[in-house]
């Protein structure tokens, strides 16, 4: 993250690594913070994790109502693969997902449409690359 700061800080924006407090005893995983007092929060989660499917509704709709926030906030999703660590079961409706762009289009089906227009979700994938057979 030291390579990000400095670039992020020619636009006066600061960037908290980690868990920066919120309203509630509550902590963000990571906080970008403007000079003038603006921030954007982001949860992030492995693709394993056992809040995975509720983290949007119980932890990043709490940091996005932070009147700083303007009620926007990002969902970060680590995918580490399958082999990894199973996905937590999926809500009702949703069918489990098995790669990291049908994680996230299953993450945003759950969403309300208040939710898509205030925050993104991005699912990253970290997984090991496949090996060639070359």
């Amino acid at each position: 993250m030291n390579i990000v700061r400095p670039k992020l800080k020619r636009f006066s924006v600061d960037l908290t690594l980690s868990e920066a407090q919120r309203s509630g005893g509550r902590r963000a995983d990571i906080l970008l913070a403007t000079g003038e007092g603006r921030n954007l929060p982001i949860e992030a989660k492995r693709h394993h994790n056992g809040e995975l499917w509720t983290a949007i509704s119980e932890q990043l709709q709490d940091y996005a109502d932070d009147p700083l926030a303007d009620g926007f906030g990002i969902y970060l999703v680590f995918w580490f693969g399958l082999s990894a660590g199973a996905l937590p079961k999926a809500p009702a409706g949703v069918g489990t997902p098995s790669s990291p762009v049908k994680l996230e289009q299953a993450l945003v089906e759950t969403m309300t449409s208040e939710q898509r227009k205030r925050f993104d979700v991005i699912v990253l994938d970290v997984s090991s690359p496949k090996k060639s057979s070359t």
